[in-house]
């Protein structure tokens, strides 16, 4: 399929012979001009056609690199969403982890001291048989 260009660039080379001839033929020019008018119509037609070609071969380039930029950035914005999500998950779990270590020794800080409270009671129990046993021996004495 021909491109619009391509079309245009087609056109623009038979007018500009068509024209070229007809104005050698009005002016009734020799071979030896005609010699050098045709040639530089098929010159200019083929800088033409080069520069349309080249400026059709950047623009599909920019659009490769564009979608390839598109797709790299993408990438790059769904690698930094995973990355916030795990270290959100991670700071959910250290902060819950942390609470329940901090509950876990309050809980055993609570229940030494209730063991040191009832052993202390005992102690205090113990200390007051011996002082008990202490005076009654030394009544008897």
């Amino acid at each position: 399929m021909i491109s619009f260009m391509g079309a245009f660039q087609f056109i623009l080379t038979g007018a500009l012979t068509l024209g070229a001839s007809r104005i050698l033929h009005y002016y009734q020019a020799s071979d030896d001009i005609a010699q050098w008018v045709y040639p530089s119509v098929a010159v200019f037609s083929l800088w033409f056609s080069s520069f349309i070609t080249k400026r059709e071969n950047n623009k599909e380039l920019q659009g490769k690199i564009r979608l390839e930029r598109d797709k790299w950035k993408g990438i790059c914005c769904e690698i930094k969403q995973a990355k916030d999500y795990c270290i959100e998950k991670i700071i959910q779990h250290e902060s819950s982890s942390s609470k329940r270590n901090e509950l876990l020794i309050r809980d055993e800080i609570n229940r030494a001291l209730v063991e040191l409270t009832a052993n202390e009671t005992k102690i205090l129990r113990l200390v007051a048989k011996e002082e008990a046993l202490l005076e009654k021996k030394q009544r008897a004495n």
